[in-house]
C-alpha cells in the first residue's frame, strides 16, 4: 500500500531535524526580523594613494644652499660684503646702510623668496608614521617616505599613525541575552591601514573605535547569556568565543574608514553592581547542588561496589528487597555523612578545657562524664529493645 500525500506530510513533520541556531531561526510575528545594516558608501576616490610632486630632501637642501651661495655672490661682487660690516653700529664710521642698484635689489630680493618658498616646503617624517597631502580641500596622496622630502608649501599635512597601537577601554555596559546587566573591559589591537580613509571618512577615527567597540560588545553580548546555572550549553564564559566574535564584528565596522583590527580580548567580564550579590549567591547554589548530585552518584557507585564484593565474598543471597534495602541505607549514610557546618561548630557549646576558666570543665565547672562513653569518646551504642510479647 502506497502512502497518501497526507501520511507524507504527517511524516515529515516528525523527522529528526537539527534545531536552527539562533542566527538561522526564521523571523515570526512577535520578533520582527531586524533590517539589514547596510555598510557606509564612500566615493571611489577616497582611497590611498602615492603621493605625486614630492621631491627628496636632497635636492630641496641642494636648492637651498645653491640660494644662500648666490645671495653671497651677489653681496660680494657688488662690493656690498665689507659695508654690511661697516653698517653695524658698533663699527667706527658705520651707521649708514649700504645700498644697492634697482637690479641688485631685485635680484636679491628675488633670491630670498625662493630661498623661504623652499624652506616652506620642507617636511620631516619619522617612521610609523604618514602624511596626508590636500591643496584646496582636495585629496593630493600620502606621504609614507621617511626622513626628509619637499612638498609644495600651499600643501595642507595631517599626520596620522600608522604603526601598530592598542587600546584599553574603561568599564562598558552591556546585557546579556537573559536581560542581565553587564560590565567589560576590553583590549583592542589596531592600526590605520588607509590612513585617506581614516582622515575623510570620519570626524576622528580614534573615538570612532571607542563607540564601535561598545557597540560590538552590546550586540555580541546580547547573543548568549552570561553564564549557564541551570541547562547546560554555551555563554559568554566559554573559551575564546567571545574575543573571536567581537574581533569579528569589529573588524567588519572599521573596515570601511580604513582601521584594521587583530585581536578584541575582554580583559574582565563581571555583573553590574545591582546584581552581582544575587548572581554570586546563585552560582553557589549551583554549585552546591552540582556537588550534591556528584555526591549522591558517587555513593550509588559504592554501593554496587559493596554489593557485589558481599556477592562474591558468599555473604549475600541474592535477594533483591534485601539488597536495595542494604543499598538505600548505605547510600543515605554516605550521602548524609559530609564536613560539619561552620556555623554549627560556633553555636556549639565549649568543650572541656584547662580548669579554673570560666565556662569550661573543671573544679568550678560542670563535671566531665564518666563511664565508657568518656574512656572512648564514642557514643553509647543503642541497643534495640525486644518487642514485646503479643
Amino acid at each position: 500500500m502506497e502512502p497518501n500525500d497526507r501520511q507524507l506530510r504527517l511524516d515529515s513533520l516528525f523527522e529528526a531535524k537539527p534545531r536552527p541556531t539562533a542566527r538561522e531561526m526564521p523571523p515570526t510575528p512577535e520578533t520582527p526580523a531586524a533590517p539589514r545594516r547596510r555598510a557606509p558608501h564612500l566615493p571611489a576616490e577616497v582611497r590611498e594613494r602615492p603621493a605625486r610632486g614630492v621631491l627628496p630632501g636632497w635636492l630641496a637642501v641642494t636648492a637651498l644652499l645653491l640660494c644662500l651661495a648666490a645671495m653671497a655672490a651677489l653681496l660680494v661682487r657688488s662690493g656690498q660684503w665689507p659695508r654690511l660690516w661697516e653698517a653695524l653700529p658698533g663699527v667706527e664710521g658705520g651707521g649708514q646702510a649700504p645700498r644697492l642698484d634697482a637690479v641688485g635689489t631685485w635680484t636679491l630680493a628675488g633670491l630670498g623668496a625662493v630661498l623661504l618658498f623652499l624652506l616652506a616646503g620642507l617636511v620631516g617624517n619619522r617612521e610609523g608614521t604618514a602624511v596626508v597631502l590636500t591643496r584646496w580641500g582636495r585629496y593630493r596622496g600620502t606621504l609614507r617616505r621617511t626622513g626628509l622630502s619637499w612638498v609644495a608649501p600651499s600643501w595642507r599635512r595631517r599626520r596620522v599613525v600608522v604603526r601598530l597601537r592598542h587600546w584599553r577601554s574603561e568599564e562598558i555596559p552591556a546585557a546579556d541575552r537573559e536581560g542581565f546587566p553587564l560590565r567589560a573591559t576590553l583590549l583592542v589591537v589596531w592600526r590605520v591601514r588607509d590612513t585617506a580613509r581614516a582622515v575623510f571618512a570620519v570626524g576622528g577615527h580614534e573615538e570612532f573605535l571607542r563607540q564601535q567597540s561598545a557597540a560590538a560588545l552590546c550586540r555580541v553580548a546580547g547573543e548568549l547569556p552570561c553564564d549557564r546555572f541551570v541547562r547546560p550549553g554555551p555563554s559568554l564564559r566559554d573559551g575564546g568565543w567571545l574575543g573571536e566574535e567581537l574581533t569579528r564584528v569589529l573588524a567588519a565596522e572599521l573596515a570601511p574608514v580604513g582601521v584594521e583590527v587583530f585581536s578584541v580580548q575582554p580583559l574582565s567580564l563581571e555583573y553590574g553592581p545591582e546584581v552581582a550579590a544575587s548572581v554570586r549567591r546563585r552560582r553557589a547554589a549551583e554549585l552546591d547542588a552540582g556537588a550534591r548530585a556528584t555526591a549522591v552518584v558517587d555513593a550509588v557507585e559504592t554501593a554496587r561496589s559493596a554489593l557485589d564484593r558481599l556477592r562474591a565474598a558468599g555473604l549475600a543471597d541474592g535477594d533483591g528487597q534485601q539488597d536495595a534495602s542494604f543499598a538505600r541505607h548505605l547510600v543515605i549514610a554516605l550521602v548524609s555523612s559530609g564536613a560539619p557546618d561552620p556555623r554549627a561548630e560556633r553555636e556549639r557549646p565549649a568543650a572541656a578545657g584547662p580548669p579554673g576558666k570560666p565556662g569550661l570543665s573543671g573544679p568550678s565547672g560542670p563535671t566531665a562524664p564518666s563511664g565508657p562513653t568518656a574512656s572512648s569518646g564514642l557514643p553509647r551504642r543503642i541497643r534495640p529493645e525486644p518487642a514485646a510479647e503479643a
